[in-house]
């Protein structure tokens, strides 16, 4: 993931909201910045920063799950980049075709896709990967929810302030230690719940 190109916050974000008119800490600031979207994105299990997307899935286990495809993310998936395919080789020697789009029913608020029927490889009904699933999910830099971009930059405060604790941390280019898992507060992990993906 290029977090670098597509953020949530941004070190100059995160400067004007905690009030710092200096450049002393910049390399601490990147890093923690960079740090807290990359976190962030793990506790929810979702991408959050645009990004395509590829997953495979096998027949037997869309075929358990009644026809239904679960995908890894649910966040602003952008319905007109949503691509299936099935395999129309065999397990060894896959060939990815489109699947029709009316083969199919979309409920991307909970990351589900619908099947009209379960297709297998040509020689094996249960075929490891007979699905793959492309799509674009997260958001643009433009388009990230106000209280996404307060959770993170609440949550980069708390780090900053932090730094150089004990606990799971990271090594700063400045030798500063910074904890992100004991700087995430019931205040930062109740903004991030509606981000936050459930298994179902």
């Amino acid at each position: 993931m290029n977090i670098n190109s597509k953020n949530m916050i941004t070190k100059e974000e995160f400067k004007s909201f905690a009030g710092i008119n200096v450049s002393t800490y910049d390399t601490a600031i990147t890093l923690i910045v960079n740090g807290v979207i990359s976190f962030v994105q793990d506790y929810c299990k979702n991408v959050l920063v645009e990004k395509e997307v590829t997953e495979y899935f096998n027949a037997e286990d869309i075929e358990e799950d009644g026809g239904e495809i679960f995908l890894a993310n649910r966040i602003n998936i952008t319905e007109s980049s949503v691509k299936v395919y099935y395999n129309n080789g065999t397990e060894a020697s896959p060939s990815y075709a489109l699947e029709t789009r009316d083969s199919y029913a979309l409920e991307l608020d909970k990351g589900i896709i619908k099947l009209e029927y379960v297709r297998g490889g040509v020689n094996d009904k249960t075929g490891i990967k007979a699905y793959k699933v492309v799509y674009t999910a997260g958001y643009k830099t433009a388009d990230v929810p106000a209280s996404l971009k307060l959770a993170c930059l609440k949550f980069a405060g708390a780090v900053y302030n932090k730094r150089g604790s004990e606990g799971e941390s990271s090594e700063g280019q400045d030798g500063t230690n910074v904890d992100f898992a004991g700087s995430m507060t019931p205040e930062i992990k109740s903004m991030l719940s509606k981000y936050k993906s459930f298994s179902i």
